[in-house]
């Protein structure tokens, strides 16, 4: 890790804690309701989308201009997996809300971690440390959880979900303290990465399950992941409007799909699945781009 990473990095978890510590103490005095979670879920999201849409400018830097074969092979493979993933979400949608949750642990844990050699172990390590933040999710809001993932699916896969989470919550729970105790005994010579964990646990096992997502994604992960890109992969001049355009361009496909979802749906499913679906379909590329290219 470069000196100027590690120091923006630095800088980043504190301004992370505070706003943290903010949303917390905001939603103890004031206990944000349903919509307001929704409202804020929506602008948190729309704030990290120019994360993803830095695949564009990495892709510029490897590629040298946009109308480069390269490029255009980058663009259509980008476009597709991601068509890809939302026609296989009509057809499976349990098994890829599932698959999902395991391939974004995989991922948030490798750009979260901050150790300075990585390796299969430190990998290891942070993806059991996402793995806690979704169980723990789970556990301290159970009925939440599965109303949300009744609504992303379908509501006739209700009783399905509730079974399964009821069958799954011991063992979820003696693998979520086993992984606890891992992360914590791993991490115990740097405070900081200790008091990091410790106050994501809390976030994610107290606030609502779209506010701690929503927070965790736009203050922690998309920044993280931004800080790394644009170090390794320097904007010129120019080039931050590419991200805007294609930033605007993503909300407004959102807009789109959300409008024909609201004609066999409810406006509240229709904007959830628009988020989330859109979201892990442009997860998938995002990260086979990210580590596998």
């Amino acid at each position: 890790m470069s000196k100027k990473l590690n120091l923006n990095w630095h800088y980043h978890r504190f301004i992370a804690i505070a706003l943290t510590l903010s949303i917390l103490l905001l939603n103890y005095f004031l206990s944000f309701s349903h919509t307001a979670s929704l409202i804020f879920l929506t602008l948190l999201i729309i704030s990290a989308i120019p994360h993803g849409a830095y695949d564009w400018i990495e892709a510029k830097h490897r590629f040298v201009n946009f109308f480069s074969k390269g490029f255009v092979w980058f663009l259509l493979i980008y476009l597709l997996l991601g068509l890809s993933f939302i026609l296989l979400w009509l057809v499976a949608p349990l098994f890829v809300l599932i698959t999902m949750l395991f391939i974004s642990a995989y991922h948030f844990g490798l750009d979260d971690n901050l150790s300075a050699t990585k390796n299969w172990r430190s990998n290891s390590i942070y993806f059991m440390r996402e793995i806690t933040f979704f169980n723990l999710v789970i556990l301290t809001h159970e009925k939440v959880i599965v109303t949300l993932f009744a609504q992303l699916v379908g509501e006739n896969k209700f009783a399905t979900i509730q079974a399964f989470l009821i069958n799954w919550h011991l063992p979820m729970l003696i693998i979520t303290l086993s992984f606890i105790v891992i992360v914590f005994y791993s991490q115990r010579k740097n405070k900081y990465h200790l008091l990091e964990y410790a106050l994501l646990l809390s976030l994610f096992a107290t606030l609502n399950p779209l506010l701690s997502f929503a927070t965790y994604f736009a203050i922690w992960h998309a920044p993280r992941h931004l800080l790394k890109a644009t170090t390794q992969y320097p904007p010129k001049k120019g080039q931050m409007i590419i991200i805007l355009l294609v930033s605007v361009v993503t909300c407004l496909s959102a807009g789109l799909i959300f409008m024909l979802l609201t004609n066999v749906v409810s406006l509240e499913i229709a904007w959830l699945r628009t988020l989330f679906v859109g979201l892990f379909a442009l997860t998938v590329p995002h990260m086979l781009w990210r580590y596998c290219v």
